[in-house]
């Protein structure tokens, strides 16, 4: 079994049980079979503006994060790049669940 985990909207109805997408025609072309999963219907959500933002947060925060560190040196400023990469990506997600995107 093929456990999948993108979400897709069909239903603004929360109740509605869809299958969940996947490569189920490129697995059926080699011969294969999968067994969808049900989820729930969730809000119209564009992953692509999830990317982006997550992608824009991640700059920032690393940008940020950089020059910070860079007061105490460029090791410091690496390892405070990377923290302030991860923040970044999180609140570029949330932002982008925020606004519904």
């Amino acid at each position: 079994m093929l456990a999948l985990t993108r979400k897709t909207m069909i239903s603004n109805d929360p109740n509605v049980l869809i299958p969940r997408p996947g490569r189920s025609r490129f697995l059926a072309s080699l011969g294969m079979t999968t067994k969808f999963s049900a989820c729930r219907a969730s809000p119209v959500v564009s992953y692509d503006m999830t990317k982006l933002l997550a992608f824009v947060g991640a700059t920032l925060g690393g940008y940020v994060g950089w020059a910070l560190g860079a007061l105490a040196g460029p090791f410091m400023a690496f390892v405070v790049s990377m923290i302030g990469t991860g923040f970044g990506m999180y609140w570029g997600r949330r932002l982008a669940q925020h606004l519904g995107a």
